[in-house]
């Protein structure tokens, strides 16, 4: 599973659309759903869409992409 995946999972058990999410951070729909599916998108975006969510950001070392992040350093607050 990839952070997108994660968003996604994450996005879906709280009951939010991507619309929802777009709506409250002033972004594009398109903008979540490239993050979700394809792994692009802005870190600042990313740490904004896991605040919305309750979730727990942690900085990607320099130089680390999306794609290669492991996603057990991306947890839920609530756990």
């Amino acid at each position: 599973m990839n952070v997108g995946s994660l968003i996604r999972t994450e996005r879906q058990a709280k009951g939010k659309t991507l619309a929802e999410i777009a709506d409250a951070l002033a972004v594009s729909p398109n903008t979540v759903w490239e993050l979700e599916k394809q792994n692009r998108g802005s870190m600042a975006t990313l740490e904004r869409i896991c605040e919305f969510l309750g979730l727990e950001w942690v900085r990607l070392p320099a130089g680390r992409s999306l794609e290669r992040f492991p996603i057990s350093r991306l947890h839920n607050r609530s756990l």
